[in-house]
């Protein structure tokens, strides 16, 4: 899923979770004519619970139309028990639907709907492993407006064409189908007709087996899909729709892949938007090639047009608001990362979303150019670090819709994090390896940030669990203070790092260094940080180091300064250092106006001053301990030193 970028950061703390209770009596129950339980007969309350059943398969029969949230029809769950003896079935549909029957194995029977939950109460509890099905009747016009609406339905003002969309991640399902939200418990297949006016075209997922004339004004699109699937990916798009349609030879792939896309009925839309939608064809023989083949190549690849604001990755026919690469790439690949293989949990966003976000400059590396993937990875870095606090791990306390979906660390973060990961394995045979067994290994299932790191620690025979602790679970980014000097053919460095968040206080990581020569020559030499500083020398025979430059090739979420440390003997000195408390700085000459500026390893300026006196006391108390460093400007020049407080 990708939400519009500019609208991320004023909805980061919306809250929306919450505990649902239910009542349930253990009592005589009575019900009205529909079925339905009188809320007040129930007394006693527990937790909702819909363990007790797995889904093997969804038939969704609804109509819809273009310009309405309204949802009308029914919807059958086939599934079986998992305990000895199942009293009853636990659904979600929100409490805006109201319901006007239910069936359990084609007999009617009771139920209790409140707080967007569905009780159905079963007359002959089916033994453990036996298969049974439910077939919920209701209507209702559920509330859209949001991002996260279950379903929506506006215009687009460009193109002058009212769309409806259904967007069920993560907790939007329930607002226009009864289902069980459960990650783990992903339906073998699913069947989705939805009934529309004539005028109007049906987008969903898998194959349209049928479109069936039901009146003159009515027709039926039938969509059909045997692949297993979870609930938040079913989906249904209504709109004055055309078919642009074309076919992409996938690598060991007998048949042709269709591609389907479902864009506006308006003048001049396919012309606008064609060169990017054959974009498509040409990142689904890109991913293919790198992550395996295209998981659901035996029914279709496609989009459809809404004006939502972004994308949403369901199955096998993409919503989208446009055809930008990064936009179309992204959505593509969550059909393995996310789709095929889906989260265990929220929490774990990372394993669907950071991989999806990483696509984006994968396909920019594979199919644009290595310049055009390197602008995006700077951007990505920069947009990363407005987040110095927080992690890839999505709290168990903060599970609403704006933090598991935060821009700046599930997304940006998370793709950063990928790009690290490849450096530090620096092979991309082992690493796209990774990505193939990680998938191969839990395909059609669901997986955890911890699964993943299990196979790459397979593949590569590295001890992961340093790096995911650090970059998943722990907070911030590391900030990098390095200072270098020269004497006569040597360069000295120290590296100081410190993290954004004191709950990560340090990045054991790998750096590199690209050190220039007065000849134009230039040097790459790389080291360990794995302290909060490292020193270490490097000799160039006959070669003048004129600039040093941190993470040439930005493979490295982190923010730097890099500081020339001239000599300043003769000039200065400081003492003590390290110091406690405070420092004095002496000077050789007396009488000069000085400008004399301590700033720490952010860059911050801390202490400003003037004088012209021979010795100076700079009393930082108070302050952080670390590295500061020392600018003094006077008429002969800048002379920069630096001191450690400890």
């Amino acid at each position: 899923m990708v939400l519009k970028k500019l609208h991320y950061s004023s909805f980061f703390r919306a809250v929306f979770f919450f505990l649902v209770l239910v009542s349930v009596s253990k009592q005589e129950l009575f019900a009205d004519n529909s079925g339905m339980i009188s809320a007040n007969k129930i007394q006693s309350s527990v937790k909702q619970d819909t363990s007790g059943y797995n889904v093997t398969f969804y038939h969704l029969n609804i109509n819809l139309n273009d310009t309405s949230t309204a949802v009308r029809g029914n919807t059958i769950i086939q599934a079986y028990s998992v305990k000895t003896a199942l009293k009853k079935v636990v659904l979600e549909l929100s409490d805006y639907m109201k319901i006007d029957s239910v069936f359990f194995n084609n007999h009617k029977t009771t139920f209790l709907h409140q707080r967007d939950s569905v009780f159905i109460f079963l007359p002959s509890p089916p033994p453990k492993g036996d298969k049974f099905s439910v077939n919920v009747f209701y209507g209702g016009i559920p509330p859209g407006g949001g991002f996260f609406s279950g379903i929506s339905s506006r215009t687009d003002n460009k193109w002058d064409i009212p769309v409806t969309w259904t967007l069920s991640e993560p907790f939007g399902a329930k607002d226009w189908f009864p289902c069980k939200e459960d990650l783990k418990d992903k339906a073998d297949s699913a069947d989705i007709f939805i009934t529309v006016p004539k005028s109007l075209m049906a987008g969903s997922n898998g194959v349209l087996s049928a479109v069936d004339t039901l009146s003159d004004s009515l027709h039926t699109y039938k969509w059909k899909t045997r692949y297993p699937i979870a609930f938040y990916l079913i989906s249904a798009t209504v709109s004055d729709f055309q078919d642009y349609s074309f076919k992409v030879k996938l690598p060991d792939v007998e048949d042709s892949l269709l591609v389907q896309n479902f864009i506006y009925n308006r003048p001049g839309a396919l012309d606008a938007m064609k060169e990017n939608i054959d974009n498509t064809g040409k990142m689904l023989v890109a991913f293919s090639k790198l992550y395996g083949i295209y998981p659901f190549y035996k029914e279709k690849y496609g989009h459809c047009l809404a004006p939502m604001g972004g994308g949403m990755e369901h199955q096998t026919m993409t919503t989208l608001a446009s055809f930008d690469f990064d936009l179309v790439s992204h959505e593509l690949s969550h059909q393995w990362f996310g789709d095929l293989v889906t989260c265990a949990t929220w929490q774990d966003i990372w394993v669907n979303e950071g991989f999806a976000s990483y696509s984006e400059y994968i396909a920019r590396e594979f199919i644009k150019s290595k310049s055009s993937a390197q602008q995006w990875l700077v951007q990505t870095h920069g947009a990363a670090k407005r987040a110095k606090e927080g992690s890839l791990y999505v709290p168990a306390d903060n599970l609403t819709d704006f933090r598991i979906f935060d821009y700046t660390l599930t997304y940006e973060k998370g793709a950063s994090v990928l790009h690290m990961l490849r450096y530090i394995i620096d092979n991309d045979q082992e690493f796209f390896t990774i990505y193939r067994n990680y998938l191969n290994k839990f395909r059609d299932s669901v997986a955890t940030a911890d699964d993943f790191r299990a196979v790459a620690e397979e593949v590569t025979g590295l001890d992961l669990k340093p790096f995911f602790n650090q970059w998943f679970y722990g907070e911030g980014y590391p900030v990098f203070s390095v200072y270098w000097k020269t004497s006569h053919d040597s360069l000295y460095v120290d590296s100081y790092e410190t993290g954004t968040s004191t709950k990560t206080p340090l990045f054991k990581i790998p750096f590199e260094l690209k050190i220039m020569f007065s000849n134009g020559d230039s040097a790459l030499i790389k080291h360990d940080q794995n302290s909060p500083k490292v020193s270490f020398s490097e000799l160039f025979p006959g070669k003048h180091v004129t600039s040093v430059v941190f993470d040439p090739q930005h493979y490295l979420l982190a923010s730097s300064q890099v500081i020339e440390i001239p000599s300043t003997t003769g000039y200065m000195s400081v003492q003590p250092n390290p110091f406690d408390e405070s420092f004095n700085i002496n000077f050789s000459d007396k009488g000069i106006k000085r400008t004399i500026q301590i700033s720490n390893v952010a860059g911050e300026v801390v202490k400003k001053l003037q004088t012209d006196s021979a010795s100076v006391k700079i009393n930082l108390t108070g302050y952080h301990r670390g590295i500061y460093l020392i600018r003094v400007a006077d008429r002969n020049g800048e002379f920069v030193s630096k001191v450690v407080k400890d």
